[in-house]
């Protein structure tokens, strides 16, 4: 999955410029503290994740962190790290090399300053495993997808085609989820909704949509995102990743 639609990059000089700032920065700050301490940030499925880790090692262009062991099962799925610490006014973001779970450490490497633009979302989304069947229905037409993030106030789709739906008013979102009371039967959503924008970092074309629930539609949504959330969790516990 594609995090760069979660920042939008802060360039202070040129991307190669800042990286070696951001590298010296590191090797100066850990000759003056040797248990330098970070603050590493994962939208794990969409949810917030956040640990210390402690700077083992400073490279040429390379970065060696201790790491919590759910933040390790986080970057070894998600491949990249927020890193947030005193030493720089902007937040950075770095591509995972390596990881290790059982040692608890990381290697990173290409960090760039960013804005974490996720943290400023009202309400959390997270992943959906498996994709929920969809459609948007409006007067000027309809689409369906696959909804593949999900919040109360709003969700992404994927669909298989190119739709000028940036032309079209409100309309209604319909999809179902298992009831969380009772797994063998669905309950129907339908919301109305809007589009917001498209994603460009994906093979096919993804949607971003915001809607208003009524309380028995946010109730179920809430419900289900709660189990989400647990299911994700025990995912991080557990070191290993099944969807």
């Amino acid at each position: 999955m594609k995090y760069t639609h979660l920042y939008r990059t802060c360039i202070q000089k040129t991307l190669s410029d800042d990286q070696i700032d951001i590298m010296t920065a590191f090797k100066t700050a850990l000759r003056n503290d040797p248990g330098l301490e970070v603050q590493l940030i994962n939208y794990y499925k969409g949810m917030p994740l956040s640990f210390n880790a402690t700077v083992a090692g400073v490279g040429r262009d390379e970065l060696e962190l201790r790491v919590n062991p759910r933040q390790a099962v986080a970057i070894s799925d998600d491949n990249y790290t927020f890193i947030r610490s005193k030493i720089f006014k902007h937040d950075i973001v770095v591509k995972a090399r390596q990881v290790s779970i059982k040692e608890k450490t990381v290697s990173l490497y290409h960090p760039c300053y960013v804005e974490i633009g996720a943290e400023r979302r009202n309400h959390i989304r997270l992943r959906v495993h498996p994709p929920i069947d969809a459609e948007y229905l409006t007067p000027e037409g309809k689409v369906r997808g696959e909804l593949i993030e999900l919040s109360t106030a709003g969700t992404i789709m994927v669909v298989d085609h190119t739709v000028d739906i940036d032309t079209w008013g409100d309309g209604r979102l319909s999809f179902q989820l298992p009831d969380a009371d009772n797994i063998n039967t669905a309950r129907d959503i339908k919301v109305p909704a809007r589009f917001i924008t498209a994603l460009e970092d994906g093979s096919l074309p993804r949607f971003i949509f915001g809607f208003t629930s009524d309380k028995s539609s946010e109730k179920h949504i809430a419900k289900f995102l709660f189990n989400r959330q647990i299911e994700i969790m025990r995912m991080l516990r557990d070191g290993f990743d099944i969807g």
